[in-house]
């Protein structure tokens, strides 16, 4: 219990928020000059982040007499902070206190009144009210801006259904397109040539073209067999005086064997060329993935999900392995 408790490795049995404050407490433990704190408040609750940042990350924390670089996203505490460095693009935009850059109406400004319009104003510190009302524009603006949003908000509601939809529809559009993680795509129905070429050359033409000509020759031994069987049963010279004739029944069984030989050795030979083929289509595939992924940007990763990676390499190189192959065998 208490400092001694087991987490697991990697923090297997902790929240996200628990991760935040074991990691924050790991490095207030190190006693360290510089602090890099990486939006550490993004975890937790807004009374828990009040309480992190009154007694250890602010002005009168334990932290104090540190040098803190804060990155965060919110402006609950950035007005009981010694500098704000504002970005854009990458770039810093604005830098100084937070009367400063309320005073100079540029990105902080703007910033400041859109998330006052997008969240709830009961969530602001009773001093960062204080100082928005001291400066009569901003507040000006805040509230027209509030005015505007309640008034558009009654019109969305009493609008008419296909109007709504429209307006969605264009909405989600814009959301999907402003979206870091886009929803992964995917083929449904017929699959294009170009796959089976595609799946063809991992093969191997030997390979590939072995697999087809034994399936070809497999299939046409059962048929010749048959024609073969049925040719022996309509064949009246066999037998004389209901005796059949030895020379004639043994030709006849030998073909018939030499067929169902040339047709067991056939799909053997397929079955072989089949399986050698789907582990070197796999190998080159997963080849060519990995290939693909560490030359990657890093914007890749930032986009993709890790989960996503893990199933191409892990589900679906299974599927190569295995599925695909006994399904082609099986067609």
């Amino acid at each position: 219990a208490g400092d001694s408790t087991e987490i697991g490795e990697k923090g297997i049995n902790l929240s996200g928020g628990q991760k935040q404050r074991v990691s924050l407490a790991r490095a207030v433990y190190h006693d360290a000059d510089v602090y890099l704190l990486d939006d550490p408040l993004s975890a937790v609750d807004s009374h828990v982040g009040k309480h992190i940042f009154d007694n250890v990350i602010g002005p009168q924390g334990q932290l104090k007499n540190k040098t803190r670089v804060l990155v965060t996203h919110g402006v609950t505490f950035l007005h009981q902070v010694d500098v704000i460095v504002v970005m854009k693009g990458g770039e810093i935009s604005e830098m100084g206190t937070f009367k400063e850059l309320l005073a100079k109406k540029g990105e902080f400004s703007d910033f400041l009144v859109q998330h006052i319009v997008e969240t709830e104003q009961s969530e602001l510190d009773a001093e960062i009210k204080e100082l928005i009302n001291e400066d009569t524009a901003l507040s000006q603006t805040i509230q027209r801006k509030l005015s505007t949003k309640g008034s558009s908000d009654s019109v969305k509601s009493t609008s008419s259904g296909g109007r709504y939809r429209n307006e969605m529809e264009f909405d989600s559009k814009v959301t999907n397109k402003d979206k870091l993680i886009q929803v992964e795509k995917t083929e449904t129905g017929k699959v294009e040539l170009g796959v089976y070429i595609h799946y063809l050359r991992s093969v191997g033409m030997f390979l590939g073209l072995s697999a087809v000509v034994f399936q070809i020759l497999s299939q046409a031994a059962n048929a010749l067999s048959s024609v073969w069987l049925s040719k022996w049963t309509s064949d009246t010279t066999a037998a004389v005086n209901g005796i059949q004739v030895v020379d004639k029944r043994n030709s006849y069984i030998e073909v018939y064997a030499a067929f169902g030989i040339g047709q067991a050795v056939s799909a053997v030979l397929c079955s072989f060329a089949l399986a050698f083929g789907s582990i070197r289509a796999s190998r080159v595939l997963h080849e060519s993935m990995l290939a693909n992924v560490l030359r990657a940007p890093m914007s890749f990763f930032d986009t993709t999900p890790t989960g996503r990676l893990v199933n191409r390499f892990g589900k679906d190189v299974n599927v190569v392995d295995g599925i695909l192959a006994m399904t082609i065998a099986q067609a």
